[in-house]
């Protein structure tokens, strides 16, 4: 597997670039600003953009990668677009009718994903390994709290990678806190 990583300078995109090290895939890092055109892209399994939300890359990467339909583009969210509860009337942001970056994914032939992460997003939390995973709606760990280390991010993340349960969706992730010891 190889994997590319937009961002990988970021704590988050580090954390990703490690997690696929770790699973003995090649990770190459790249700049938005580099060449990022079908010949550059096609030497990938899968493209990571752990940037900043930024609608005209993920549009120009959408548009590269609708040309090459073995590459999958995995695109970090925010936890604003999550709905706050399943009657999908208001997002975790407070809003009623939310504004979707990736809006523009949806239409295309691109193999996409979007991952929002949950509302306390810690930097420094542990690597449990066993994230617990949910669509678009907000999920709750056994502590009541929207909790998710950037480690459990990652490996949430690289097993979409590797098990595509989310092609063209949007999905979330918490960290296990109940203390049990991950099934594997």
């Amino acid at each position: 597997m190889h994997v590319a990583v937009l961002g990988a300078e970021t704590v988050l995109g580090q954390k990703i670039a490690a997690e696929c090290e770790l699973r003995g895939w090649a990770v190459t890092a790249l700049l938005p600003e580099e060449d990022l055109s079908e010949e550059r892209l096609k030497l990938f399994d899968a493209v990571v953009d752990a940037l900043p939300q930024d609608g005209a890359l993920l549009e120009r990467l959408a548009g590269t990668l609708c040309a090459l339909p073995s590459v999958r583009l995995i695109a970090v969210g925010g936890t604003d677009s999550l709905w706050s509860d399943g009657s999908r009337s208001r997002t975790v942001g407070g809003s009623e009718n939310p504004v979707d970056p990736f809006l523009s994914l949806s239409g295309s032939s691109a193999d996409w994903t979007v991952f929002s992460p949950a509302e306390i997003f810690d930097p420094d939390g542990p690597r449990n390994a066993a994230p617990i995973l949910g669509r678009d709606i907000r999920i709750l760990n056994a502590a009541g709290e929207s909790r998710l280390s950037y480690a459990d991010a990652a490996v949430a993340i690289a097993d979409e990678i590797r098990y595509g349960r989310f092609h063209k969706k949007r999905f979330t992730a918490i960290s296990d806190c109940s203390g049990a010891a991950p099934t594997l």
